[in-house]
């Protein structure tokens, strides 16, 4: 699903002029970052245009979009008396109005998409770690099964091995079944390995937006902006600049040092 974004300003986000792609993983950082998730999700009041698909966003057909997208927020709620991870899940899915003809199963595979086992269901909310947390709201998300997924900072607190599971996740989503991700984080390392696109909001607006390796090669901009440019990048340029060696964006380091041995 494209959305894009014509003129579009609320309080405090000024003219986003933005298209986000059908099946990619976009990250957003800066200013705002997490109103321009609320924006995407209708939780704001604003003027300007939206566009699904080409046709414009009334009235009469957010209830529709608004089933098509889904918001992982940073923090879990503990609705009370809800006491288990099952239990948890079981209320999100009457709450939510979802109707599957085995709940059970589908917990379980949800839970199982996200790398947690079966036997979580019986766990207390109170006792999971924030690994745990993240990766029950992602699982939360994969039973609403939204065409956009919105997640605020979802990397934040995961170890490396949970990022790497989380990363693949996204990517199946993206790849398999034709999902968009569009995620927080104000971490230039995150941003360059795991989205396609970025969004660097600034001072109300929108400063760059576009590729990852065409928004961090903006190098003037974001060092008058002062924001942060990932590592590999950074070397590549230093490098270019001391030497006279071209070498090119890679998101991967291996793939960095085999270009080095090939030029040096």
């Amino acid at each position: 699903m494209e959305i894009k974004l014509k003129n579009l300003s609320c309080e405090t986000l000024q003219q986003l002029n933005i298209v986000l792609a059908e099946k990619k993983i976009i990250a957003v950082t800066g200013e705002e970052k997490e109103l321009f998730l609320n924006i995407l999700h209708l939780k704001e009041k604003v003027t300007g245009t939206i566009y699904i698909d080409g046709k414009r966003l009334l009235q009469k057909n957010k209830i529709c979009y608004r089933s098509s997208i889904y918001l992982v927020k940073d923090n879990l709620d503990y609705p009370t008396p809800i006491a288990t991870v099952g239990e948890y899940l079981h209320f999100m899915i009457q709450k939510l109005h979802l109707s599957f003809q085995n709940e059970e199963k589908k917990i379980k595979d949800a839970l199982h998409l996200v790398g947690l086992q079966e036997e979580m269901v019986h766990r207390s909310l109170l006792a999971l770690s924030c690994s745990e947390k993240k990766l029950l709201r992602m699982s939360e998300a994969l039973l609403v099964n939204p065409e956009v997924f919105l997640l605020e900072n979802p990397f934040d607190n995961l170890d490396y091995k949970n990022i790497k599971k989380l990363v693949r996740i996204f990517n199946k989503l993206k790849e398999k079944y034709q999902k968009t991700i569009v995620f927080t984080t104000d971490n230039c390392e995150e941003i360059y390995q795991y989205a396609d696109d970025v969004i660097i909001l600034k001072k109300g607006t929108v400063l760059l937006e576009g590729t990852v390796s065409e928004v961090y090669s903006n190098k003037m901009i974001l060092e008058k902006e002062k924001i942060s440019v990932p590592k590999s990048i950074l070397f590549s340029d230093y490098v270019q600049e001391k030497k006279g060696i071209h070498l090119d964006y890679y998101k991967d380091i291996r793939d960095l040092i085999k270009e080095i041995y090939r030029k040096i």
